[in-house]
């Protein structure tokens, strides 16, 4: 039997302190804080990378 979870989760990308978090969708709360990066272009590289070998539900976001 395969048993599948839902992550529940997503990427946000802080545009102005280009600050990469783990969210919870459901409640908003940060799973983790993923790297705070020098630049929005190293953020979005991160962010994929992140989403590419983790496993993310909702995608990126961009927030402020």
């Amino acid at each position: 039997m395969i048993i599948f979870m839902s992550m529940d989760n997503y990427i946000l990308i802080n545009r102005k302190t280009f600050e990469v978090k783990e969210i919870c969708a459901s409640d908003g709360e940060i799973h983790r804080i993923i790297k705070k990066c020098k630049s929005l272009d190293e953020a979005v590289d991160i962010a994929s990378k992140e989403a590419k070998e983790g496993e993310v539900e909702y995608g990126i976001w961009f927030g402020v």
